[in-house]
Parts: structure tokens; sequence; C-alpha cells
């Protein structure tokens, strides 16, 4: 049985911590000013605190487990202890093993979402420790760290749950208030601790900006001509690809002239967060994936005037600036940016001129 920690007024000062509380965090996942020397366990006889007292009814042995909720870790932890708040929890006993040490096993029932410690920690706790040991007292809270374990597949945040117990003892007293002799240790629970595997999220973010020009002058009254510029940009993720395309077409014919600017959306663009003219994100939980854009733009113009002479010109530029980072759950892994610009200015058999360009982005877990 478990609760939740209940602040005392009278808190001690952040700064005093328990003894030999050694290289971890404080205060820990609780507010600041916890005194772990009046905690508070709700649910517990006698309000849930510790007793050394083996005549007292309300010392009946039990394994505090706190929090019992609200932990998280990452696939991005790849077994690696990060050290945030929500990923730390602590045990203690309600009272003293008196008669031996006990030891009290601390384990994930799901070692494919996140582990505790190292794939498990066994506590041992003591009423008076041997050799000065005195990390194992029975009234120090323990810490016990969370690490959250990377997959392959995109399966979202994941639910999972850390087994305290069973305690082991050596003493074989019985296990409820009041018996002669004083209750004993052996096979003792803790509350499970929920926690919730994060997944990890690589998104890939395109910024696209295309500006595009054209002109013509067509002084005879029968020559043809035209000027187009065009540019677009193609993202492939491991969901599926999309593009986007944009035309401006400027063309004069002495029956029909026109300037028309045509926007296009191709592939699956569905499979993206956000896939527009200017912006696209795509996403994905898996390691080693790949993103891949490419992108181009276009000028090409022709004037039928130009075997006259006279002042005719086709003109057509198209430029793009292309912006692409890589995040991993919110924090930029890599970058790309490029400026592509192509021009053609009245030549006499027309132009044509292309700029490609292209960028390869992996996600990798296994770091």
């Amino acid at each position: 049985m478990s609760g939740a920690y209940v602040a005392k007024p009278d808190a001690t000062p952040e700064s005093e911590a328990p003894p030999g509380w050694g290289n971890w965090p404080w205060p820990g996942p609780f507010p600041p000013g916890f005194d772990w020397r009046d905690y508070e366990w709700p649910g517990l006889p006698g309000g849930g605190k510790p007793s050394d007292d083996d005549d007292d009814p309300d010392s009946a042995p039990r394994i505090v487990v706190y929090p019992v909720s609200g932990l998280t870790t990452r696939e991005s932890d790849n077994g690696v202890f990060i050290g945030t708040n929500n990923s730390l929890f602590y045990v203690v006993l309600t009272s003293p093993p008196t008669h031996a040490p006990i030891t009290v096993p601390v384990f994930s029932r799901d070692t494919g979402e996140g582990t505790a410690g190292n794939y498990g920690i066994t506590l041992e706790f003591e009423e008076h420790p041997l050799f000065g040991n005195e990390g194992n007292r029975w009234d120090r809270p323990r810490a016990i760290d969370l690490r959250g374990v990377m997959d392959d597949i995109e399966d979202g945040d994941v639910g999972y749950t850390i087994q305290v117990g069973p305690s082991e003892s050596t003493y074989a007293g019985g296990v409820g208030s009041g018996q002669v002799p004083p209750p004993g240790y052996n096979d003792i629970y803790g509350s499970d601790a929920s926690v919730t595997n994060i997944e990890t999220v690589w998104e890939l973010v395109v910024t696209v900006q295309l500006t595009m020009s054209t002109s013509i002058s067509v002084p005879l009254v029968w020559p043809t001509g035209f000027a187009r510029a065009w540019g677009w940009f193609k993202v492939t993720g491991p969901k599926g690809w999309a593009k986007h395309e944009t035309f401006e077409d400027n063309y004069y014919h002495p029956d029909d002239a026109y300037h028309t600017i045509t926007e296009t959306i191709t592939g699956q663009p569905e499979t993206f967060e956000v896939f527009s003219k200017t912006f696209a994100l795509s996403t994905t939980g898996r390691n080693k994936a790949t993103f891949h854009v490419e992108y181009r733009v276009t000028a090409d113009e022709f004037n039928g005037q130009w075997p006259f002479g006279g002042n005719w010109y086709s003109k057509a530029k198209s430029t793009m600036v292309i912006y692409m980072e890589l995040l991993r759950d919110g924090v930029v892994q890599s970058t790309d940016t490029e400026t592509i610009s192509a021009e053609v200015d009245s030549q006499a058999f027309g132009s044509l001129e292309i700029i490609s360009g292209e960028a390869h982005f992996l996600t990798d877990e296994g770091f």
C-alpha cells in the first residue's frame, strides 16, 4: 500500500537532504521543502509514518513506493538513465527489519519498453547496517532510476509497470501486526509504479520560399512567344511522398495570349502532418529511417520576333530558398539550407535553365 506525499507546514529546507542520498537529485519528484523525516502516506496505519517500535500495533511491515504514477521514460533514453525527476521513484520501509536484513527486487514487467536500473535492481535494507554502510538503513528512501528502451515500431506512448517485491528475509515471522514474534518482512510487495514510455518523435521540417517572374514583348502582330518559370519540391518520408509544383506561364499569340499561375500537389500528402506550397512536416517514430528532399527551379523562354528584329524580349526567373531541419523530440539534430536560381533572358533561339538540389536525413536512435 502506498500514498501520495502530503506537504508539511514546517518543511525542512531542501538543502537538508536525507543522509547518504549521494548524487541522486534532490528534492527528486517531491515539492521543494520535502522533509524526509516527517513524510506521510495516506492509507497506511497510523497515517503512514515509519516506526521503530516493535510493540506498536501500527508498525506492520510495509514497503512504501512513491510516487506510483506520473512517471515517464523516453525511447530515446536507449537504456541510459537521463536523470529527469519524472524518471525516479523511491522505496522505503515503514518499520525496521529487526531480526535480519531483507532484499527487495525491483524490476520492469515489460523490458521492451523500459527498465528499472540496468534491467533490474535489488535493494537491501537493514536495521543496523554493518561496517558503517548507512545507505542500507531501513528508513532511508532509496532512489530507483527508470530508463526507456527504444524499438523499431511506431507504437505511440506505451504504459508499463515496475514491480517492487516480493521481499526476502532469513527471518520467517508473521506478516500481520500484533503477532508474537514481531512481524517479519518475508514475501511482501510494494505497490506497482506506473510508467509511460514516451515514443521518440523524429520530425523533418521543410520551409520553402519560391519567387518567380516572367515577361514578354512581341512588337509585330503575327509572331508568337512565351516565358515560363516554375519550381517544385518533393519530400519522401517513411510514410509516403508528396510534391508541390508551381508554374508561371506568360504566352503570346495573335489570337490567344495569357498569363497564368498554376499550383499542383501530387503524391500522398495525407501521410504528412502538414504539406503545402511553403511548408512540409513529416514525422516518424522509427530509428534508422530516411527522409529524402528533392527540389528544382526552371526558367524557359522563346520569342518568334527575333528573326525580324525590333524591340523584343522574353524573360523568366525562378528562385527558391529551402530550409530543412531534422528534430528529435523537439531538439534540432541537423539542418540544411540552400538557395537556387534559374534565369533566362531573350536568346535568339530560346533558352532553358534548370537548377536542382537534394538532401538526405537519417534518423538514428542508436547513439
